[in-house]
């Protein structure tokens, strides 16, 4: 379920000029300077996670359709309720918003009884909050209703329903299961004391970074899970070493806590380092994978993913860690290349004269030659890089990153994409020249949109090839619709369970049931194999890419 939230009086956001945004599956950006208020965007998904774990449950509803307030507590960072509240001189209370946008395919006599919107009251400087239960415009009027497990029922007309809170409910839940990970990760000070007596009398204290365990707490998690009985657990100790094996190119990666769990010893292709002779960004790339993947939040929260890392290692950061979140990352950056080739919305946020902040979509596409200014093009040029692969979009960018992962060659070409409509046009040809000029090796990639084998062509996918060609760009249009109709029967099933299948050809991933959501294209496209992908135009093309 989509959820749009707006939040009023919260830090640097008045009510008169509140922030909203859509929370959905994927990635999301929010783009800003210094002070901008993007990390508080961040971090109240954070301070008022205590408030969704109590949403989470059915019993306070009761409590609170009753028109009653009920008690939560801020995390140990907030030292007073009154440093979340926002400075402007108003008694108002905070305000969250949750309005609830069903999918299609849910279940129409539940949405019809589903709450539309939730409204949260929070009075200023206390840890107790009011909630109106809205169904279309009007709020549920204050009464002592009952709750049998899903809904709640009005006693007083035959215990009929008047509220089915279950998928509501499963909102909160998420709310209260995000994990989030502050900016200086590799400030930390991951082993608090270098007197090993002294390691040995706190190793059992909890450390932590807001949701990053650090010092000895973690070198002792990190043996128990690897070592433990817990089969699961042993296996994402290993899926982080893998992934850690294939980003930084290792043949051989074995990770082990030292004697009093001090440190981590790291055994690369044959030498042995201890975690403070590895370079900051590899030291980064596990502490937060190692937390994460423990932890299996359904939002990863991350303050300036960018920090200590090449433009090149930016990316497969957030890739990487977004497969271990089960709905998908919210990062705050500087980079604005980086949020153009990696999320799926970005929000611009702006720090107004009057103090507080604004947020609002980031609407402009750049050019391709702008974009590749942004991503700092240069640096991967210093390391070999002489391939561009333009592509339609953020979610065909991850699925065929993950494709050229096959040839081994994902760190040979730079991906860009389009924006599909947005950059696929017959006023093109001045953006792809530039492009050209810049990089002599140059592709695209992009999707027919056929609904069947005869239809012909949009015009403007046929305009746009013809540019290409005009620039030297060698483009390849799929013969298939799109991207996810390459997604095999096997790879879908074992991301997505045995009630879904594979797409034909031409069919449209909407139109199908069940359906996915795009940005769950690439977890499917990391589960299939180059036999599979080789007997295809597409394969066939990005080995062409990969070879020539």
């Amino acid at each position: 379920m989509k959820v749009e939230i707006t939040i009023k009086n919260y830090r640097c956001f008045p009510d008169f000029k509140p922030a909203q945004i859509t929370l959905q599956k994927g990635c999301t950006a929010f783009i800003g300077v210094n002070n901008s208020g993007k990390s508080s965007l961040l971090k109240f998904f954070y301070e008022f996670r205590q408030l969704f774990q109590v949403a989470s449950t059915g019993n306070p509803w009761v409590e609170l359709a009753a028109g009653r307030s009920y008690g939560f507590n801020f995390p140990k960072e907030v030292l007073t309720p009154q440093d979340v509240f926002c400075n402007a001189t108003n008694p108002r209370p905070l305000e969250i918003q949750l309005q609830f946008v069903p999918d299609e395919a849910d279940d129409k006599e539940e949405i019809q009884l589903s709450p539309s919107k939730i409204v949260i009251s929070v009075p200023r400087n206390q840890t107790i909050f009011t909630a109106l239960i809205y169904q279309g415009n009007q709020s549920l009027p204050p009464k002592t209703y009952k709750f049998d497990g899903v809904q709640l029922i009005d006693p007083d007309h035959n215990f009929s329903p008047v509220a089915y809170l279950a998928a509501v409910l499963n909102v909160f839940k998420d709310l209260a299961e995000t994990q989030y990970i502050g900016p200086f990760r590799n400030a930390i000070n991951l082993f608090p004391t270098s007197n090993i007596n002294e390691v040995q009398t706190i190793q059992y204290l909890h450390i932590s970074y807001f949701d990053i365990t650090i010092g000895p707490p973690f070198i002792k998690k990190w043996r128990e899970s690897s070592t433990g009985f817990d089969k699961s657990i042993i296996k994402s100790t290993n899926n982080i070493t893998n992934d850690l094996k294939g980003i930084f190119g290792f043949e051989n990666l074995k990770i082990d806590s030292s004697v009093n769990d001090q440190t981590f010893n790291f055994s690369i292709d044959g030498e042995v380092y201890t975690l403070h002779e590895l370079g900051s960004g590899l030291a980064q790339f596990f502490l937060v994978l190692a937390n994460i993947a423990l932890q299996k939040p359904s939002y990863i929260l991350i303050d300036e993913p960018e920090l200590n890392l090449h433009p090149l290692l930016q990316s497969r950061f957030l890739i990487t860690i977004t497969k271990y979140a089960t709905q998908g990352i919210l990062f705050a950056t500087h980079s604005l290349g980086l949020a153009r080739t990696s999320a799926d919305r970005i929000y611009s946020v702006q720090k107004e004269s009057d103090g507080g902040s604004r947020v609002a979509e980031y609407g402009r596409e750049p050019r391709p030659a702008e974009l590749l200014g942004e991503l700092s093009f240069s640096g991967y040029i210093e390391l070999g890089f002489r391939k561009i692969l333009l592509v339609e979009g953020s979610t065909d960018l991850k699925v065929i990153q993950q494709f050229l992962r096959l040839y081994k060659k994902d760190q040979d070409v730079v991906l860009l994409p389009l924006r599909g409509r947005e950059g696929i046009h017959n006023n093109a040809l001045e953006g792809l020249c530039e492009v050209r000029r810049i990089c002599e090796e140059v592709y695209a990639l992009i999707d027919s949109e056929r609904s069947s084998a005869d239809a012909p062509l949009q015009q403007r996918i046929n305009d746009f090839s013809q540019l290409c060609c005009q620039a030297g760009i060698k483009c390849h249009i799929l013969k298939y619709r799109a991207t996810e109709n390459y997604l095999s029967e096997a790879a879908i099933k074992k991301v997505k369970g045995n009630k879904y299948r594979a797409l034909q050809p031409y069919e449209k991933l909407g139109d199908m049931k069940p359906s996915w959501d795009k940005v769950e294209n690439w977890l499917i496209a990391k589960e299939m194999t180059l036999t599979e992908l080789e007997t295809t135009d597409l394969g066939q093309f990005l080995r062409k890419v990969c070879e020539e």
